[in-house]
């Protein structure tokens, strides 16, 4: 038996849990759907783990994806711990991608900056009629969706595409950018879920690049999402910067067999 310490998270209504005891890799898959099954509003699960040299925190999500939302919840959990009350630079690594993530204290929790890994290639790809371009990553790709389709067919399209990629995880990506709006669905193989999220960080980050891609230009943009608004920008350079906030709702126990 194993009695776990989690904390329930809010990174911009894109509910995290992150477990804080060490758990082996091959059990966090069985331990996240037992969390989830008991938190009905949890989206996603990591783990801490042990921080490698040069970060000061880290953890692994149950699928191996790597997240922008759950970044912020890492680097904010970690603040937290050690009483932060001013701004601080963190390393933090995210499923073994290491990012850096300044954290400013605010009322109720901290306000993020990441500095988001820049994607390996932008493709362009046919499915389900429509022509989408791909923003491939380590650890979680993006397709963009500049419109919407219905629930049944982004599902599908997510599914087939994921797998045709051997994408470790896959986010379709619908965007209304008159609107400033995402509407953000993420597959996960590994762990099992794919989710209508209330918010995608790194989704949000994708959508940057691709904008920045494809107009060759600088891009800023918010991305008003079912959760809350997260922000992105992209300079001429490729860098790519997500802004949000994370806060710890309550922390909890289970007990696992």
């Amino acid at each position: 038996m194993m009695e776990l310490t989690y904390a329930f998270m809010d990174p911009t209504g894109n509910m995290t849990v992150l477990v804080e005891q060490s758990v082996p890799v091959a059990d966090q898959p069985r331990i996240a759907e037992a969390i989830m099954a008991v938190e009905p509003l949890c989206e996603q699960v990591g783990f801490v783990v042990d921080a490698p040299h040069g970060c000061d925190t880290a953890i692994r999500m149950a699928g191996g994806e790597f997240c922008g939302n759950a970044a912020m919840c890492a680097a904010s959990l970690y603040a937290l711990n050690c009483g932060m009350e001013e701004e601080k630079h963190l390393r933090v690594s995210i499923s073994g991608r290491e990012v850096e993530i300044v954290v400013t204290p605010t009322v109720d929790g901290y306000a993020c900056s990441v500095a988001m890994p820049a994607p390996k290639e932008i493709i362009t790809v046919e499915k389900g009629g429509l022509t989408l371009p791909v923003v491939l990553s380590d650890g979680i790709s993006h397709a963009v969706l500049l419109g919407a389709v219905d629930d049944s067919t982004a599902e599908t399209i997510v599914r087939e595409l994921c797998e045709e990629l051997h994408a470790e995880a896959l986010g379709l990506m619908q965007v209304d950018l008159e609107a400033s709006t995402m509407n953000p669905l993420v597959y996960v193989p590994e762990a099992k879920t794919m989710f209508w999220e209330n918010s995608c960080g790194s989704g949000t980050a994708a959508v940057g690049a691709y904008l920045r891609y494809s107009t060759g230009k600088a891009v800023s943009l918010p991305l008003r999402q079912k959760g809350g608004t997260l922000h992105v920008a992209a300079d001429e350079a490729g860098n790519i910067t997500l802004q949000g906030t994370a806060r710890l709702l309550r922390r909890n126990t289970i007990t696992i067999a």
